[in-house]
């Protein structure tokens, strides 16, 4: 099971969970997909909002440092996580995928 920085698990349907992981490559589709390339990125925003506001959340509950910059940190584990989706999808093992989430935890706020 895939987590969410919220502690949700991801669902199959981004339209239930907005946080999950999207399809990197149908955002960089031609012309005749321009209306899902929009909507993908519209569910792209709206996860990286969700992830913002649970990190708000955690910064006032004082699970994170009050100095932490919750919308660049919403934004780098977007992109960190759309990452690990393209990897996963050209066979990158799981032992793989877990050592480059391991480097990308040290930069999560102390």
């Amino acid at each position: 099971m895939v987590y969410s920085p919220a502690g949700l698990p991801y669902s199959a349907e981004p339209t239930r969970h907005p946080e999950g992981p999207f399809d990197a490559g149908a955002l960089a589709c031609g012309e005749e997909a321009e209306p899902a390339r929009r909507e993908l990125a519209r569910l792209s925003k709206a996860a990286v909002t969700a992830s913002r506001r649970w990190f708000e959340w955690a910064v006032r509950e004082g699970d994170l440092p009050g100095r932490t910059d919750c919308a660049t940190l919403a934004r780098y584990i977007a992109t960190v996580l759309n990452g690990l989706a393209v990897q996963a999808a050209s066979g990158a093992t799981e032992k793989e995928l877990r050592q480059v989430a391991a480097v990308a935890m040290r930069a999560w706020p102390a």
